[in-house]
This record gives C-alpha cells, structure tokens and sequence, in this order.
C-alpha cells in the first residue's frame, strides 16, 4: 500500500535545507579526520604506533609540510591511548626509538615526536640489544 502525502512549498524547502546540512556535515567530517596509514609495533608487541596521514583540512593550515602525519601511542592489552602527536613533518624524519630502561621510559619518532613516562614493557625481562631498540 502506498500512502501519498502532500507536501507544499515550506516541506519541500526544509528537506531541501536538510539535505543541503547533511552534504555538508559530510563535507566537514571528511576534510577534517586523518588517515590510517600503518602500524609500528614495540618489540615485545606491548606497545604500537599507528600512524595517520594529516587531514585535508590539516594538510592546509601546514602547507610547508611534505609528508604530514600525527602518531598515536596505544597500549595493545588492554586497549588504551597513551599518546597523541601534533601534526608533525615525517619527511626524512621518522625513525623510532624504543627506550624503556629506567629512567628514560620514552618512545622517539624522529626529532618532533616524544611520548614520555611511558610503562616499561614487563616487570623482569631481560635487557634487549640495542639493534632491536634503535634499528
């Protein structure tokens, strides 16, 4: 059964302004949220370093940028956010540091990016060499 409904000149006006307000929330959703781009992970697999590509909008504001990202540190198990980078420039500026020996607890991604006070991977491992901790 189809029902009919009519609609005079203000319904049609306001689904009009209503899909105008959708296409542009979509719009500004889509030009303002970065990118998944990869993973990195700690080398005990405790910790992992995803990497986003700068939004449109981001993208904009730092034009002098050749490869913008913002990294987020997470805690694998549980799940949790530890960290989150600024819009950084990772153009010849990306390598990683894992360094969880007391009493620098700090994970480094190239010269801008620093997550500090970060708990150590376990309680009694042994030291790990230092070609797995700065390759």
């Amino acid at each position: 059964m189809v029902i009919l409904m009519r609609i005079d000149r203000n319904g049609v006006r306001k689904i009009k302004y209503a899909v105008f307000a959708m296409v542009v929330f979509t719009a500004a959703w889509y030009l303002a949220t970065p990118k998944y781009d990869r993973s990195h992970y700690s080398p005990r697999h405790v910790y992992r370093l995803d990497y986003y590509e700068a939004s449109w909008l981001q993208r904009f504001m730092h034009w002098n940028m050749r490869y913008p990202h913002v990294i987020r540190l997470y805690r694998i198990n549980p799940e949790k956010l530890l960290g989150e980078s600024k819009v950084v420039d990772l153009w010849l500026n990306g390598d990683i540091n894992w360094w969880f020996d007391p009493p620098l607890n700090v994970v480094r991604i190239g010269q801008d990016v620093v997550f500090e006070n970060i708990p150590p991977e376990c309680a009694d491992c042994p030291k790990l060499p230092e070609s797995v901790l700065m390759p």
